[in-house]
């Protein structure tokens, strides 16, 4: 979710712009050479604050070629570009700024002309040239193609997007249905209890997948803009619906089964291949708590898994158990697509994966840059992270181990912003050198320790001493569960 805020940026040449910024006029002189904005990358340029008056340089993105960079379609989308902090007072807004998209596969040209920069036709003209004679230059000849002379022209940064997605097949129907999903969140964050409830009973198939991956993004997107307090409201929004709704029934459902598995897993001393077969058996009237078995298990379906399986249709067969085989055989088909999916969908997140740790490397400001990919940091990512970090180590490369080990870091600090004030606490506690330093710090929040967080670390001391880390799991217990 894009602010509104915006300040306006200068363009080619010293063009003096008198702007309505936040209710008041603001007069911007703003110097840039576009000599020095290249293809692949974006310029610094001098900005004046419209809080507190004073010059700092911004990072100003305004070329988004799909051609050169594959991430920029994405990067526009989600809105996490032009955005800057005053160094000097902390005051945090959007960059208004021309922008130009180009994807030659759509022979796509499209051009964003913010109306508040309030420039004279020539001047407006101009500017569009130079950012399209940029695009065009960059091509070889034979890709020069005649859409590129006629740029589509938007004064709206929304219009321009929705051509993208347009463009990619999304309708304005589909947006449309985005839209209702947006209200439908603003609706519950604002509502009160009595409300809240109403909301929830009129419009629970409304509260499916889709809603509450909403959810997620925008919370990502609302902390990567350094708004903390909307972001913990989402996930805390995500939360208070889950068990109130038909796809947090699923997820229940879903994450029992996977417990119960991991129990006797636990119990067997190990996950075995007929133990998985046997629960997956049993899920099979239930696609999306099958789906998380499957995927739970995924290291242990190998061929000799599937070896297993057809010896039971075999057994089913010679025992003249016809309907029990096809049951079977509907089970095995059914397995061989999830795990397709899900190896298809590794793939490409682990290719994703390794390209945002690329662009945050690269970056002139990794916080920031973490910030904006935050939504994308996830647990691939780290794994991605730890094999780079383990193997520049082997290499001996020192710098790159600094670098990525203060990536790790920051991706931590950021996570940690957003979460929800249990679980900032719970970390809190688990960090502390020993039982006194997590009881001071327990003191410190007295507040906090309320029956709901006692419930949530009971939980999270089960869930701990199931994943084998029982000091972890100890240490709550002691401070926490004994809280006088």
């Amino acid at each position: 979710m894009r602010s509104s805020r915006a300040w306006p940026i200068a363009t080619t040449s010293s063009i003096r712009l008198n702007l309505v910024n936040f209710g008041r006029k603001s007069t911007f002189m703003l110097q840039w050479d576009p000599e020095r904005m290249t293809m692949q990358q974006a310029i610094l340029t001098s900005v004046t604050c419209p809080n507190c008056h004073r010059p700092f340089n911004a990072r100003l993105e305004q070329i988004f070629d799909v051609s050169q960079d594959p991430q920029a379609k994405a990067r526009l989308l989600n809105g996490r570009f032009n955005l800057a902090t005053c160094p000097h007072c902390g005051f945090r807004g959007a960059l208004s700024t021309p922008i130009v998209y180009h994807d030659p596969e759509k022979e796509l040209l499209l051009v964003y002309m913010p109306m508040e920069l309030n420039l004279r036709e020539a001047d407006r003209q101009r500017l569009i040239g130079d950012l399209t004679n940029r695009i065009l230059n960059a091509l070889p000849p034979e890709r020069r193609k005649s859409y590129l002379l006629q740029p589509k022209q938007f004064i709206s940064l929304q219009s321009l997007m929705e051509a993208v997605l347009q463009a990619e097949g999304i309708t304005p129907e589909m947006l449309a249905e985005e839209k209702a999903r947006l209200d439908l969140a603003q609706q519950l964050l604002q509502a009160d209890e009595a409300s809240f409830t109403a909301l929830v009973r009129e419009h629970q198939d409304k509260l499916d997948s889709a809603f509450f991956e909403l959810l997620m993004v925008s919370a990502a997107a609302a902390q990567a803009e350094g708004r903390a307090n909307a972001a913990a409201q989402l996930y805390a929004l995500r939360e208070r619906l889950l068990p109130l709704t038909a796809f947090g029934q699923q997820i229940a459902a879903q994450q029992a089964a996977i417990e119960k598995l991991e129990k006797a897993a636990q119990e067997a001393g190990g996950l075995t291949q007929e133990m998985l077969l046997e629960h997956l058996i049993a899920a099979q009237d239930d696609d999306a708590v099958l789906q998380a078995l499957v995927t739970v298990g995924r290291p242990a379906i190998t061929y000799n898994f599937y070896l297993l399986l057809a010896g039971r249709i075999d057994q089913a067969k010679s025992a003249g158990q016809l309907e029990e085989a096809q049951r079977l055989e509907a089970l095995r088909e059914r397995i061989l697509q999830i795990t397709e999916a899900l190896d298809q969908r590794s793939r490409a997140a682990f290719q994703e994966a390794a390209n945002t740790l690329r662009q945050i490397l690269s970056s002139p400001d990794p916080r920031q840059a973490v910030r904006e990919h935050l939504a994308e940091l996830d647990d691939v990512f780290m794994t991605v992270l730890s094999a780079n970090l383990e193997a520049a180590e082997a290499l001996g490369r020192t710098d790159l181990v600094r670098r990525l080990e203060e990536i790790g870091d920051m991706v931590l600090q950021e996570i940690q912003s957003i979460a929800p004030p249990e679980v900032q606490l719970v970390n809190a506690l688990l960090a502390a050198p020993d039982d006194a330093a997590a009881k001071r710090i327990l003191a410190e929040r007295r507040a906090q320790v309320t029956p709901r967080f006692q419930e949530f670390v009971a939980g999270l001391v089960q869930g701990l001493r199931q994943d084998g880390q029982e000091e972890a799991a100890g240490r709550l217990e002691r401070v926490v569960m004994h809280a006088g």
